[in-house]
């Protein structure tokens, strides 16, 4: 007798009416820019859009209430959170906010002033992903 590969027995359980890749849309709101990259850190929907860093308050997720917004200062690219800041790559480097205000402390990590297309953080370091490769900070 054969084994049964997994992806068979995938495609067996949709046809018998298994909705488990299935996702259906609740909520859809326009925030007025292109969005390019949104994180989800506690409560706070994070959404990087053209220059901008807006942040929602996802307490009522079908209904989400705008917080505050930032100008980013360059296009925004990909959005991270960890440990109470926005991480934010941009086409001239990473803005990083502070998630409750998204105005106080703002600055530029040093080490790339390359477009940053891809981040990624652990407990200790945020990994920032260019074209030439990846720069690492300590958080």
């Amino acid at each position: 007798m054969k084994p049964i590969h997994s992806g068979l027995a995938v495609l067996a359980l949709l046809g018998a009416g298994c909705n488990w890749f299935n996702p259906h849309a609740t909520t859809r709101f326009d925030i007025g820019a292109n969005v390019r990259d949104v994180f989800v850190y506690q409560d706070t929907l994070l959404v990087a859009a053209d220059t901008w860093l807006f942040a929602y308050n996802l307490a009522s997720p079908k209904a989400p209430q705008q917080r505050w917004a930032a100008p980013l200062g360059s296009e925004g690219r990909c959005v991270i959170a960890a440990e109470g800041h926005a991480y934010v790559g941009t086409d001239s480097g990473v803005v990083v906010l502070p998630i409750t205000s998204g105005t106080q402390a703002r600055w530029r990590c040093g080490g790339t002033s390359q477009s940053v297309v891809a981040l990624s953080a652990d407990s200790t370091r945020l990994y920032a992903a260019a074209a030439d490769g990846i720069t690492v900070f300590n958080l």
